[in-house]
């Protein structure tokens, strides 16, 4: 929930971190949205990484055991859109695409809307492992869901399912390749 106390795992949550402090030490009324797993038609992300690898690779192998809700910047741009028509807000809110799901089970799902919008040629095996079996110098939670029901509530907007908006960057992907 908002009210719990971040526990940030590495420098780069640190710095989200000291970002949110930096917010709340001005003493003007701001607000924090804080997401996950953010991800776009554009740039370098998680579903352009995979399907450029899946194009690219024999197989690939994912952790299975990090779970979180993924988010289209689309839907950060409604939330804000949203909060902007509301006449107070300040505050820390959360905000992800609905529902939950692991990076692996994750990577399926870009595979498969790839292969339907024709970004990918074929199938290749994505292999499940764990945490362990990945080696990263970013430490990552292996559960990063948020509440996100003071945000439903004090804005009157509800969230996209994560696949509908990972179809929905998909086919943008596959229409800037045309």
């Amino acid at each position: 929930t908002e009210t719990d106390k971040p526990n940030p795992l590495q420098i780069y949550g640190k710095s989200k971190y000291e970002g949110e402090n930096n917010i709340r030490s001005i003493g003007v009324s701001g607000i924090i949205i804080r997401t996950s797993w953010l991800y776009s038609h554009q740039r370098s992300n998680f579903v352009k990484s995979m399907i450029k690898l899946m194009s690219e690779k024999d197989e690939l192998r994912i952790v299975d055991d990090q779970i979180g809700s993924p988010t289209a910047t689309d839907s950060i741009v409604e939330l804000i859109f949203a909060m902007l028509k509301a006449e107070h807000y300040s505050g820390v809110y959360h905000w992800s695409d609905q529902g939950s799901v692991s990076r692996y089970d994750f990577a399926l799902a870009i595979q498969e809307y790839s292969l339907n919008a024709g970004l990918l040629k074929s199938k290749i095996p994505i292999i499940p492992i764990s945490t362990d079996q990945y080696q990263t110098p970013a430490e990552r939670p292996k559960y990063s869901v948020l509440d996100l029901e003071l945000t439903k509530n004090k804005f009157s907007i509800e969230p996209k399912l994560w696949k509908e908006r990972l179809q929905d960057v998909i086919r943008r992907i596959a229409d800037n390749e045309k």
